[in-house]
């Protein structure tokens, strides 16, 4: 991959806030791979780097500003959200509020970093049939579209400003090892993979898989996310995905083929807003990719079966590998209660992150 560090006695800092989540781990993996030095901020720790504990969404501006100004990133990558299964409220404040005031943070900074902030294919609203461009209409059609798409617009209107250094993406639908149970692909891997522990043929209650999605191999997001921290984008939004509608029927057949499991599929409306009926949805989305080629130079390298296989094995659902990377560094010192300390008391625990990450 281009661009990456080249001086690894000092490697630049990246800081992925979110990063023990689905996405934001991958992320945070990709740098590693990159020589970056990564800081995940998160109220778990991440399976992928070292981490701080630090509740993002509670803590006070304060707290983010003087957590920031410690580590001294030279990338920030926004990898916080609440998913299709939160509740309108918790979606508004971690999808829209969270990032305006992650956008406050940056600009006082006194060495300004690249932020990059993730965002969703679903902030375009209901497909309908046509190719989806970075200069459509985004119509979304759900409280989780809407508070994606208020984010990124806060990103590009802050960048356009001149207050902060930034780039959108727009992801399609992620795959990959450890990707949400309560996604359509999570749930058949789940259940496959319950029926794998039972010994017992596997029965997937489904909504009608009349869908076609443009799905993605996480670790394609990730490196594009790479990518956009370093390469001249700012200000441009820019959609990651594959370029290629996909019925998610053949999601579910190759899932079920892949583990060896027999399975029954059941289809049927079931709940309103379930996460399962979503994936059931109708229309035929197909992501435009090539803004990505042409301002990243980033195309995706892994194929469907590739993606599912991971979401499999994750899962259980299909033998796992052995993991061979040791255990990531986990900082106690900032925890989410540092956010009602005193100014004093936050200078001293600053200084000893600083030092912490040193070592």
């Amino acid at each position: 991959m281009s661009g990456v560090p080249t001086d690894r006695s000092n490697p630049p800092r990246v800081v992925v806030l979110g990063g023990s989540g689905f996405i934001g781990g991958h992320v945070c993996a990709a740098f590693r791979r990159g020589d970056y030095d990564v800081l995940s901020i998160a109220r778990r720790p991440a399976p992928t780097a070292r981490s701080l504990a630090l509740d993002i969404a509670a803590a006070t501006p304060a707290a983010l500003l003087d957590t920031m100004t410690a580590v001294g990133p030279v990338i920030v990558v926004n990898a916080v959200g609440a998913v299709w299964s939160g509740d309108d409220d918790r979606m508004t404040r971690l999808n829209t509020d969270l990032v305006e005031r992650l956008l406050d943070v940056v600009e006082q900074l006194e060495h300004r970093p690249r932020f990059v902030h993730v965002g969703s294919v679903h902030e375009y609203g209901a497909p309908n049939g046509g190719i989806l461009t970075e200069d459509g209409p985004a119509l979304p059609t759900t409280v989780y579209g809407s508070t994606k798409l208020h984010g990124s617009e806060a990103v590009l209107k802050a960048t356009a400003a001149g207050r902060v250094d930034g780039v959108a993406l727009r992801v399609s639908n992620a795959l990959g090892a450890g990707m949400p149970g309560n996604s359509l692909p999570g749930t058949v891997a789940r259940q496959l993979a319950d029926a794998r522990r039972t010994g017992t043929p596997a029965t997937l209650r489904l909504s009608p898989l009349i869908a076609e999605r443009d799905f993605v191999d996480v670790r394609d997001v990730a490196d594009a996310v790479v990518l956009a921290g370093h390469r001249p984008v700012s200000d441009r939004l820019i959609n990651i995905a594959v370029g290629t509608a996909v019925p998610v029927r053949t999601v579910v057949e190759l899932l079920i083929g892949m583990s060896g499991i027999d399975a029954q599929v059941l289809e049927s409306a079931g709940p309103r807003g379930s996460q399962a009926s979503r994936g059931g949805l109708g229309g035929c989305q197909q992501v435009s990719v090539e803004r990505a080629a042409t301002l990243l130079g980033w195309r995706p390298q892994h194929s469907l079966r590739d993606a599912l296989r991971e979401v499999l094995s994750s899962a259980g659902a299909a033998p796992k590998r052995r993991a061979s990377n040791p255990a990531p560094q986990v900082f106690e010192g900032l925890a989410s209660g540092w956010a009602e300390t005193t100014p004093g008391d936050r200078a001293r625990a600053s200084a000893r992150l600083s030092e912490e990450l040193q070592t």
